[in-house]
């Protein structure tokens, strides 16, 4: 199967947050994408994928969407320094 050449790979990356927990975050991020004439644009963001507690227990689903709402704003903040 050939790799779609018109969309590119969406950068993805994790972060530590609350290290007393010990909590990783995966996400994907989306840069800025500034419009022309033939396309709309995009804005900046982060999309959290997983939320991994110690070395492997996945607690994404024991969170609140305004959780992980909060995480991706701590990355974006992370990301944009």
């Amino acid at each position: 199967m050939k790799p779609n050449r018109l969309r590119p790979r969406v950068p993805t990356g994790e972060m530590a947050l609350f290290e007393e927990f010990n909590l990783l975050v995966n996400y994907d991020y989306q840069p800025f994408e500034q419009a022309t004439r033939e396309y709309p644009g995009c804005d900046e963001a982060v999309t959290v994928t997983s939320v991994v507690m110690g070395e492997k227990l996945e607690i994404m689903h024991l969170l609140t969407d305004v959780q992980i709402e909060d995480f991706e704003s701590r990355i974006l903040e992370n990301l944009n320094g």
